[in-house]
């Protein structure tokens, strides 16, 4: 997985590309933290990109969404490709993630 960083109003914003697993999804855990540890608690994740994600994946998304609100902070999703909305779905867990569809409503 590839992850970029940029920023936006006050939102860092994560553009992720490949593949979130058991192996990249701690890269991206170890990014996140590095950007809470500098002040940075806002935080979106663009899926535009991001072609697979497993039980793993998952996993580490709630692990980040969990650190994200230890540090007073707001975790939002957005560009979800219909494998990740279908995936939430079925997990419910689009009742636990902020999910917007475009990155203008997801840095309102």
């Amino acid at each position: 997985m590839q992850i970029k960083t940029r920023s936006r109003n006050n939102w860092t914003i994560f553009d992720l590309s490949g593949k979130l697993n058991e192996i990249t999804s701690k890269t991206l855990a170890n990014e996140v933290e590095k950007k809470l540890t500098a002040g940075e608690n806002k935080i979106l994740f663009n899926f535009n990109e991001l072609d697979f994600i497993n039980s793993s994946g998952l996993g580490s998304l709630i692990s980040i969404s969990k650190r994200v609100n230890q540090a007073k902070g707001q975790l939002r999703f957005y560009n979800l490709q219909p494998f990740v909305s279908d995936l939430f779905n079925i997990t419910k867990l689009h009742n636990v993630f902020s999910i917007y569809s475009t990155e203008d409503e997801a840095a309102s």
